[in-house]
């Protein structure tokens, strides 16, 4: 097949929003419906990190997490298509 037969091929989309908007229901929708994988990035950097996203925030602070944050953005595994969940993370109370 080609590109021309494949048009969500090089598509990257991505959902972002507050907690319990529905990024989640709808990534997975978009993902059947396109064909192309889902990922939530929350996720990415805790299985990146090994450790949960408070004990980020406790050890590295928001700056620390927003760092892995933006370096998860650029890695090879979420440059290719895919739908990109990127909830907007909130510091631990």
């Amino acid at each position: 097949m080609t590109e021309r037969t494949l048009p969500f091929s090089r598509m990257i989309v991505a959902l972002t929003g507050f907690m319990g908007c529905g990024k989640s229901s709808v990534g997975r929708e978009l993902s059947t419906l396109l064909g192309i994988p889902v990922v939530d990035l929350d996720q990415y950097i805790v299985e990146r990190a090994g450790k949960s996203i408070p004990d980020i925030f406790a050890e590295s602070g928001e700056a620390g997490f927003r760092d892995l944050e933006s370096a998860a953005l650029g890695s090879p595994p979420l440059m290719l298509p895919r739908v990109a969940q990127f909830p907007r993370t909130l510091p631990p109370n």
